[in-house]
Parts: structure tokens; sequence; C-alpha cells
């Protein structure tokens, strides 16, 4: 109940008084510690609830495949490379003298290149080498690989068997994508790239001219011809020519050296294939170098001979040297 106090002023029991503003102002008031922050009062959507587990997922995952690339070897370069990133072996290998080779690794190639660095036909075969240490004629996974030629075959191996003759060398390359088949030249030793032949056989008997024919069974082409001929003291003027013929013989073509040579001379002769002519008249040695004819293929069988008119019982023909070249 109300009740007299002090200075006649009436008094209600139990309420606080309000409080007065500082001297000379108004009350401060702060309103932000009015209004309460909606995201720590408001429960948390589903939907934002599944946004933020699945950034967290995403982070946890994008630090669990670096520490793979890490440990791995490079996974993710792999998986982002271009083919040329996919190679499972490259390496250079010598043939043993078993005469064939064989590699292995762990995962399956999709794709095998192999470059042929010898002069000898190599055979490669997508398995295990055969019991009887020789190659495959034919089949599935079998292929050949000219003299100076780089091949490359799909396939799915996880090994393979190189057949050739010991001491050649070669290129081996396996790839974990596919690749294009494809067949092209090597890039190394010309001599390897173009296939160069040599042929140094014995002389023949005096007498008697030069008769050779390098390949029997393949076409060839010549590139230059060597040979020497020393006469003897019997009188005459020699003249060499040089034929191509068949095995009959029927002349296929003759080129006559422009100059004779004389008795008890040696005389050396090249013939070079689209070359032109040059002779040195220095005697008692005179070189002559004439042009064999323009480069041609020539069949199987083709021979290659001297007529030298003249040609007397001690003439002798020396020092051959051949050289042309076989298809791959």
């Amino acid at each position: 109940m109300p009740t007299a106090g002090g200075g006649g002023g009436m008094r209600t029991r139990g309420l606080r008084p309000t409080p007065q503003p500082a001297s000379g102002g108004t009350m401060a008031t702060d309103v932000s510690t009015q209004i309460p922050d909606p995201s720590t009062h408001r429960p948390e959507r589903r939907w934002e609830t599944r946004a933020r587990e699945q950034e967290l997922a995403q982070t946890e995952a994008a630090a669990l495949l670096e520490q793979m690339a890490a440990s791995m070897g490079g996974i993710l370069a792999f998986m982002e490379a271009p083919p040329v990133g996919d190679v499972l072996v490259q390496t250079t290998r010598i043939m043993p003298a078993a005469g064939f080779d064989t590699l292995q690794w762990k995962a399956v190639a999709q794709a095998i290149t192999v470059a042929n660095l010898s002069g000898q036909l190599m055979t490669v075969h997508a398995d295990a080498p055969n019991v009887s240490g020789q190659a495959p004629p034919a089949g599935v996974g079998v292929f050949n690989v000219f003299p100076g030629i780089m091949r490359t075959v799909a396939t799915r191996a996880h090994s393979i068997t190189v057949y050739g003759a010991a001491g050649s060398v070669y290129d081996v390359t396996a790839y974990a994508r596919p690749r294009d088949p494809s067949a092209s030249a090597v890039v190394g030793d010309p001599s390897t790239l173009l296939n160069f032949q040599v042929l140094q056989p014995a002389n023949p008997a005096a007498g008697a001219d030069l008769v050779i024919s390098p390949s029997p069974s393949k076409p060839w082409r010549p590139v230059a011809l060597y040979a020497t001929l020393t006469t003897n003291a019997t009188a005459g003027l020699r003249q060499v020519a040089l034929e191509l013929t068949d095995a009959v013989p029927n002349v296929w073509l003759k080129k006559t050296v422009n100059g004779t040579q004389t008795v008890s001379l040696a005389y050396s002769y090249g013939w070079v294939a689209g070359g032109g002519s040059s002779d040195d008249p220095q005697a008692p040695i005179l070189t002559t170098v004439e042009s064999l004819l323009p480069e041609l293929w020539l069949p199987a069988g083709t021979a290659v001979r001297t007529l030298t008119t003249n040609l007397q019982a001690g003439d002798q023909w020396s020092g051959l040297y051949l050289l042309y070249r076989l298809p791959y």
C-alpha cells in the first residue's frame, strides 16, 4: 500500500527508477546490442549443411590426391598429360646371343614402338618367347620391323619378345594409352636408314672379266662400283665397258669408258650412280669415274659385268668394291 515518504512524495514498491540521462545531454543507446544476430539464433538450414559438408569433402579429396601424386610418382600429371606422358618402358637394347630378348612390365601396354637400328630384320611377338627360341612366322601380336624402320602397333600385353640377329641394336617403347599404327625411317646412321650393302668378292681369274650378282632374290639399287685393272706386257689397247645383264645374259645397259689402257699399267675404274664422268690422264696410274646409270631399282638376279676389249690372259681385275642398296 502507498506510504508516505520524506518530502511528501509517493513511491511504488518493487519498481526500479528509470535511469536519468547525463547532465546536459541525452541517454546513449547501443542498438547493436539490442538486435539479435540471426546466424546465432536461427537453426542452420538443411541445404546449407549439405553444401558445407560437400565443400569439406572436396577439400579432403584434393588433399588426398596431392598426397597420392607425391607418393606414386605423379599420378595427377599422368591423368592430365598428353599421350607422350604415358610411357611405361623406354630403352635401347642389344640382342643377346640367344637371338631373342624379352621385356616385361606390370601395367598393360596399349601400344608398342620398336625402332630397328640394325641391318637385319627383327620380329616382335607380344608374348613370352617360344620354346624353340625361334620367331613365330605369323599370328596375333606378331609383326616385323625391317632394318632402319620404326614401327608402332596397337596391342594389349604385359610383355614382348623381340627376335633378331645377336648383337643387333634396337629401341623399344611401351605406352599405357593406344597409339595409331605407323611406320617411318628412324633417325640414325645413314647406312642403316638407306640399307646400304657392301660386296667385296674375290678377284676373278687372270684374263677374266668381273661378273657380280649381289642380290639373287631381292631387287637392288647400285650406288657405286670400284675396281682396278692391271694389264700385262702383251701389246694392245684395252677398253673397258660396264654392262647390266640378266642371268642368260641379256644386256640391259652398257656403258663404255671413254679412254683406253695400254700395257703394263694399273688403272682404277669407278662407276657412280647418277654421277658425271672424269678422267685423270696422269700415267702410269689413271683413275676414271663414269656415270653408272640413273638411280633405278634393278630386278632380282641382275648382274653387273665388265666387258674389256682386247683383254689378255695375263690381265688381272682386282680390288672390287660394290656399294648397293636393298629394299627394307
